[in-house]
């Protein structure tokens, strides 16, 4: 039997049809949000906890006390919003879900109002915009680099089980990028210097690096255990004069 006819798919399955089938699709997407928002929760929890000690340590190797007010002063801000963020951060998360059903015109979008700034504010403002957004397109790509097998995976099943979605990293709610990206709007009102804000990039960079695979690996298992694409065709690195894709469980 081939690999092909083991696939099941949700809407060419015979007891999976028409609305049941989108039911089915569904639930699946609402276990999703509940691993991955139970994720968030943690990985917001252990990042700012590590937050908290690598503002302490910088403000104790501090040389001189215009430095160090400045950590202290950060640590406290960070301590004050950090709640506000981490809560925020879990309704991003939840948003790209209910965002992958929702038409384009219906989802959630944040497009910041600068009608208000001045001149000099906004090209301030400009310079800050640039180094967030070189900081999560680096982050990003590592992500990518790192689990392109299991982030490819997810896809493949994503299309399996909604036909009528176009998948891809702005329609996927567990890419790299739409995470990445729901942390930078939840830090937002972090009202710290640019290079206190790249600390926390850093720490959010270094926790959801070594973490995100064991979300991955889960999603990829209960896709796995509901039937959908348990055999699937996942990249491997391109080599000269070999075929660059390998059939196994993932």
């Amino acid at each position: 039997m081939s690999t092909q006819s083991k696939v099941v798919s949700l809407d060419s399955h015979p007891d999976h049809g028409g609305i049941n089938s989108r039911v089915k699709a569904q639930k699946l997407l609402e276990g999703f949000k509940s691993q991955s928002t139970q994720y968030a929760r943690t990985l917001m929890q252990q990042m700012f906890d590590s937050a908290d000690d690598r503002l302490f340590e910088m403000a104790e190797k501090a040389d001189n006390n215009t430095d160090q007010s400045v950590y202290f002063d950060s640590m406290r801000i960070v301590r004050l919003k950090r709640k506000e963020i981490e809560s925020d951060y879990r309704k991003n998360i939840e948003n790209l879900f209910s965002d992958f059903w929702a038409p384009k015109s219906a989802r959630h979008e944040t497009s910041p109002d600068n009608s208000d700034l001045s001149c000099d504010n906004l090209s301030l403002m400009e310079d800050v915009d640039l180094e967030e957004s070189l900081a999560i397109s680096t982050l990003t790509s590592k992500i990518r680099a790192n689990y392109a097998q299991d982030i490819h995976a997810i896809e493949q099943r994503l299309k399996q089980i909604a036909p009528s979605i176009e998948i891809s990293p702005q329609t996927n709610p567990l890419d790299p990028e739409k995470l990445c990206t729901a942390f930078r709007d939840a830090t937002e009102t972090l009202d710290t210097e640019i290079k206190i804000k790249l600390i926390i990039y850093k720490l959010f960079d270094q926790h959801i690096n070594e973490t995100i695979g064991k979300l991955y690996q889960g999603i990829n298992s209960t896709f796995i255990e509901a039937g959908i694409m348990p055999k699937i065709r996942t990249r491997m690195p391109a080599r000269p004069s070999a075929n660059n894709f390998s059939a196994h469980p993932g």
